[in-house]
């Protein structure tokens, strides 16, 4: 590894143009400049000093595309309250990229245009007050801009994975090999980047730094270290951002292993890992915790001004080289401890190193001047509302110089609650040093104290103006916060301030702990019971060694083992080792230990002392050894039971209801078998025809066979108990499913026209004609819908005497009750016929438009809008007397039918007519236009 001092340099590529001064705009005015080779001055030019209450503005275009705008300061000096902001781009909509006043100069800082910016182009707005001051002088170039890129760790290379976005794991005294590489977004553009021209540089905690590509480090400490890496391309360009990582070292956790007593085979013995004393293997907590703080701003008086600002400002050196507020996520809010007697007096402005600022508080609004839109409108002015406990005494008051209670306040980003008129108060008691009571009301703060008169909840306030203003703020450096009094007759005190800041980017201020991850258990018959505990059944005497490896979270492994002496017990074995003895009623058996052992004594749970007995009842037999071992005080003992089953045998049985219909015919079963053990038991249900063939089978308790072959059915059940007894029934010709006929047919014509076809249907009969047509014990019959039924004719054909819709019906029925029945409409339509002549005159003869034949069933849903009829009626100079959507007066066999539309010329003279009518029949379209004459003379 090479540890070295870095120097770094900044490299342009200039292009020249012919050189020209160019003052600052004045005033309120405005310029824009194409220029790659020029002098820039203030409002006062060379020799002037720039002017007051200026707010104007210039733009610097780079004189060839694809170039950059770099400005340099040679002077800098402006009156108390001037600001000069640079913009990346070509007006104040881009986004703002560096601040300077009377405490911030640009003096070794060149600007340059960035890569992101297309144009190349600066925008410059100078903002004074009332106080001039030397101003400044620069020079403006072109030059290339930097080409975008990004630098991270090479996955490749790099020895250990990145987990949780952030830290590599590592072991004590272990080593990681580190690979950087650089992502180049913009290579070849301007100029060539390689990952061998450019120079990374890798810095682990805070002195540490090499500058090699690929690096090595061995960590031999327990603790975490923060590293970071970023990079300089060869024209000396910085990437976007820095990549900051974390590292967290592991150790050894076994602490202790104690001794353990000796113990009797056949035992279970409980073991783990763990910190208390009882542990099997003890180990110790493995961690470290890395220090990081902000410092807080000291006390700053705050005496009554008339437009006085003063500032309280923080130095901060923790963070990286370079690190930035890249995230305005990170800024979770300012916190003030401060008095002030009149809150309407104030502002408050948050300054970051570069210059850079956002208004907390506004005095008014546009006061101070926004650099950047509004957040928060409502944390403004406030009146005479208090900051904390803020006596006000007159000038000469012996208390005037006295502090007050300073009272916690937080601005918080996305916050709406007013820092100002409308935030919410509360009242306080406060007693000075002379005796003099001061009661407020107060804002409320947002750490509550016993200084309020009631018991408040934490309130966070909103920034006046927008924190994207913050946005790629550096951390360290100088940190400001400016109160300014615009009022005379009230001070205070700020007693201190900080940030608050993402713990994530704060160097420091971390900690981990390396939790056990997996415990390996070596040895014969250990079961692990959790991820570090384990149940060892002992076997085998003598010295039996078990072997432990304890596996942490980063993946360490540390090894280890215990002793434990293992006296052997006792070791009945009862009937040869069976488990379970089944019999039926009336049998017995002898059950006989199988150990000897003149010393050991022996205990049945039947009561018995002897080494056999004789079983006669259902249940568990339990017989317990007991022998001292040889030169020991150790008592072991040996068990072995066995379980006596007396079982009896299932009474099968079933039914179903009911027992024969129609096929298809779904049937449901209920098993009835008297068992003790019923959901235990197996079922198996076989389904016979009438010849033996099996056709259905089940293993169900309860099952459902859809049976769909009309036959005489034997039905069987076989039951098995989970002891092994079996027994059967059948029942015979147990079903009956009869043929079930299925109705349907067609009839030709499906449509017709009486005039071509006479109402002649022929209809096919399609039920099964060899079982039912002939079979006298079936009934059947078609209904023609017309008020005439046949029975004698299977596929009749049939003669209506009149147009219409007819619903026919073929019904047949067997002699077991199985029947069917289908039916189809019979559509006949007749040619129309339309009067020429109606008389209206109330004599119930011709008094109506009737038109013949018309047969008006039209259906609104029908989607061919079949029988949709329109009717329009004119009088002889063509003008529309009348018309009738689905007209629905008719006539049919001479009888005439009027319906809810019906022409009655009721309101018309005599007199020659004229109609048409449309009509869309099922078997042809009607579109026909006559004469109508109207004639009421009797």
């Amino acid at each position: 590894m090479r540890v070295i001092l870095l120097a770094f340099f900044s490299f342009a590529i200039v292009t020249a143009f012919s050189q020209q001064n160019i003052n600052m705009p004045s005033g309120t005015n405005t310029a824009t400049h194409t220029t790659c080779t020029a002098n820039f001055y203030d409002t006062g030019g060379s020799s002037g000093n720039h002017g007051v209450n200026q707010l104007s503005a210039i733009t610097f275009i780079p004189a060839s595309p694809g170039l950059s705008v770099r400005i340099e300061f040679s002077i800098f000096s402006v009156g108390v309250g001037a600001t000069l902001l640079v913009f990346d781009g070509m007006d104040n909509n881009a986004p703002q990229i560096a601040t300077y006043n009377e405490m911030i100069s640009p003096l070794g800082q060149p600007i340059v245009a960035s890569s992101l910016n297309t144009s190349g182009a600066l925008h410059i707005v100078f903002v004074s007050g009332s106080q001039n001051g030397a101003g400044w002088a620069a020079t403006v170039s072109c030059r290339a801009p930097c080409q975008s890129y990004n630098v991270q760790v090479d996955p490749v290379v790099t020895t250990k994975p990145i987990v949780e976005g952030l830290y590599m794991n590592v072991c004590k005294d272990s080593c990681i090999t580190f690979g950087a590489e650089a992502v180049f977004l913009q290579n070849n553009i301007n100029y060539e980047q390689t990952q061998e021209n450019t120079m990374f540089v890798w810095r682990f905690g805070y002195s540490i730094v090499d500058t090699q590509r690929v690096v090595t480090k061995c960590f031999t400490q327990v603790r975490g270290w923060d590293y970071t890496l970023y990079a300089i391309d060869t024209m000396g360009c910085f990437p976007n951002t820095m990549y900051k990582g974390r590292i967290r070292v592991a150790d050894n956790p076994i602490n202790g292993i104690p001794p353990l007593p000796d113990a009797c085979s056949g035992n279970y013995m409980d073991v783990y890992v763990g910190s208390d004393p009882l542990a099997t293997i003890q180990t110790a907590t493995v961690g470290s915790t890395e220090t990081g703080t902000l410092s807080e701003a000291h006390t700053v008086f705050l005496p009554d001004g008339n437009n006085t600002c003063y500032n309280s400002d923080i130095l901060f050196d923790i963070f990286n080289p370079g690190q930035m507020l890249t995230d305005l996520n990170h800024l979770k809010g300012v916190r003030l401890n401060m008095e002030h007697s009149y809150l309407g007096d104030i502002s408050i402005r948050l300054q970051c190193p570069s210059g850079q600022s956002v208004i907390l508080k506004a005095h008014n609004a546009g006061n101070p001047m926004p650099m950047g839109p509004i957040s928060n409108p409502c944390s403004v002015g406030g009146g005479g509302i208090d900051l904390g406990c803020a006596p006000n005494p007159p000038i000469g008051n012996p208390t005037y110089n006295t502090p007050g209670i300073g009272w916690e306040y937080e601005f918080r980003p996305g916050y709406t609650t007013c820092f100002g008129s409308g935030g919410p108060t509360v009242g306080y008691h406060h007693v000075d040093q002379i005796g003099q009571t001061w009661t407020g009301p107060a804002l409320r703060p947002s750490v509550p104290n016993m200084h309020t008169n009631v018991p408040t909840s934490p309130e966070y306030y909103g920034i006046y103006e927008s924190i994207g203003n913050l946005l790629n703020c550096p951390l360290n450096g100088n940190w400001r916060i400016t109160i300014c009094d615009h009022i005379p007759y009230d001070n205070g005190y700020i007693f201190s301030w900080s940030l608050s800041l993402d713990p994530s980017i704060v160097p420091g201020g971390w900690q981990y702990n390396v939790d056990i991850d997996t415990v390996i258990w070596g040895g014969i018959h250990v079961i692990p019971t959790s991820k570090t505990s384990a149940q060892i059944l002992l076997g085998e005497a003598g010295d039996n060694v078990y072997d432990v490896k304890i596996i942490d979270e980063y993946g360490c492994e540390y090894d280890t083992s215990f002793h434990v002496l293992v006296i052997q017990s006792p070791e009945p074995n009862i009937n040869g080792g069976l488990d379970t003895a089944k019999l039926c009623e009336g049998q017995i058996i002898i059950l006989n230990a199988e150990y000897e052992d003149p010393d050991a004594v022996y205990w049945w749970n039947t009561g018995a002392t002897t080494d056999e007995i004789m079983a006669l009842v259902e249940g568990w037999y339990l017989i317990e050894i007991t022998a001292t071992a040889e030169g020991s005080d150790l008592i072991c003992t040996g068990k072995d039971s066995i379980y006596v089953s007396i079982n009896d045998h299932p009474l099968p049985d079933f039914y179903t209801d009911p027992v024969e219909g129609c096929a298809p015919m779904e049937i449901q079963f209920t098993n009835e078998t008297i068992t003790n053990t019923h959901q235990f038991n197996m079922y198996e249900w076989r389904i016979y025809n009438f010849g033996g063939q099996e056709v259905y089978r089940s293993y169900q308790v309860n099952p459902k066979f859809f049976i769909e072959n009309p036959d005489t059915y034997h039905v069987q059940l076989i039951v098995k108990t989970p002891n092994g007894c079996t027994d059967s029934i059948v029942k015979w010709n147990y079903l009956k499913i009869y043929p079930q006929p299925i109705a349907e047919f067609s009839h030709t014509p499906e449509i017709s026209l009486m005039s071509e076809t006479g109402g002649e249907v022929i209809f096919t009969n399609y039920c099964d004609s060899v079982r039912f047509a002939a079979d006298p014990n079936t009934h059947w019959y078609w209904n023609f819908g017309d008020g005439t039924v046949d029975s004698l004719n299977w596929n009749p054909t049939h003669t209506y005497s009149t147009w219409g819709d007819y619903d026919v019906v073929f019904y047949i029925t067997t002699v077991y009750g199985c029947s069917s029945s289908i039916a189809h409409r019979v559509v006949i339509e007749q040619d129309l016929e339309f009067p020429n002549v109606i008389t209206p005159n109330g004599d119930g003869l011709n008094d109506v438009f009737a038109v013949k034949n018309l047969n008006p069933a039209f259906d609104p849903e029908d989607p061919d809008r079949y029988r949709e009829n329109v009717l329009q009626i004119f009088d002889r100079w063509g003008r529309k007397v009348y018309e009738a959507l689905n007209y629905n007066t008719y006539m049919k066999d001479d009888e005439l039918l009027i319906g809810t539309q019906c022409f009655d010329a009721i309101d018309l003279q005599d007199g020659q007519y004229y109609f048409s009518f449309y009509y869309k029949g099922k078997m042809k379209v009607v579109e026909y236009s006559g004469s109508l004459l109207i004639v009421r003379e009797k």
